[in-house]
């Protein structure tokens, strides 16, 4: 098999057998409070709030609140209401770094903000958290 299609199967068996949902129970000024994923969040999880007409706006899980989960948003949280979707990000999040990275300016998500392009993936998988 080529490097490419190599490349394509380890991104392949990255992709999540399941996806998970709640929905928002609650805002308070620029915290979310998430309902319906109790047992699978913990603080410091990823996930992401769909917002009206369909806007992802990234969170980090920051606490608990009764049943709830207190989701911390990346971004403003224009078009979030009671029933939004909360989507569970990756438990374990990898990174595929490589060496034309070296030099590059990337942001807190690790998307390049140099205007050099996008950055291709290398081929091996690291753990964010290790």
């Amino acid at each position: 098999m080529s490097e490419a299609a190599d490349r394509f199967v380890r991104e392949v068996e990255r992709l999540p057998q399941a996806r998970l949902y709640g929905r928002v129970s609650a805002v308070h000024g620029i915290s979310v409070e998430c309902a319906g994923l109790q047992g699978t969040l913990s603080i410091g999880a990823r996930c992401a709030v769909v917002a009206r007409g369909g806007r992802q706006i990234p969170c980090e899980v920051v606490g608990f609140r009764s049943a709830a989960a207190v989701l911390m948003p990346f971004g403003p949280l224009d078009g979030v209401g009671l029933g939004c979707k909360v989507v569970l990000g990756e438990l374990d999040p990898l990174v595929f770094p490589d060496r034309s990275w070296l030099g590059r300016v990337v942001n807190a998500f690790g998307e390049p903000i140099d205007g050099r392009g996008a950055l291709p993936n290398g081929g091996r998988p690291y753990a964010l958290r290790s």
